[in-house]
């Protein structure tokens, strides 16, 4: 029921955004507007995320969210709020055009999530993520003479 209610908001509300497309036909991906976009709680039954733009929104219990690869989780949990990459941030957050969101270890790529997630794309965020170390460490007395 709740996919279901998901899904019917996707579809009214995703009619205002920029682009909708699926990929594959499994992942329904919404591509918001090179604009500021703020994430706001929405109370009731069932708890949402909305994320708007001046000239477009969207609102879910769940969403991906990145830049066209990279996927990180934005969702509502119902007694704690907004949930970013596995943290709790305080509503409303905003993705300010133009700013880096550094990703943190558990995000997905886009060809990784499973059938029906939604994939919201932030054209004007940078999603940053933080170069491996190499597999190969130097002992403390390796390369010394």
């Amino acid at each position: 029921m709740r996919s279901l209610m998901l899904l019917a908001s996707v579809i009214t509300v995703a009619s205002f955004a920029s682009h909708i497309h699926a990929f594959d036909d499994r992942v329904v991906r919404v591509r918001l507007p090179d604009e500021d976009i703020v994430a706001a709680y929405v109370e009731g039954d069932p708890f949402t995320v909305r994320l708007w733009a001046k000239s477009a929104s969207i609102e879910g219990v769940s969403f991906y969210i990145g830049n066209g690869g990279i996927a990180v989780e934005l969702r509502a949990h119902p007694s704690q709020g907004l949930v970013f990459q596995g943290e709790l941030i305080d509503p409303p957050h905003d993705f300010k055009k133009g700013s880096t969101v550094n990703v943190l270890p558990g995000y997905k790529w886009v060809g990784d999530l499973p059938p029906g997630t939604v994939y919201v794309e932030l054209p004007g965020v940078k999603f940053e993520v933080p170069k491996e170390k190499s597999r190969r460490t130097l002992e403390p007395t390796e390369g010394l003479n």
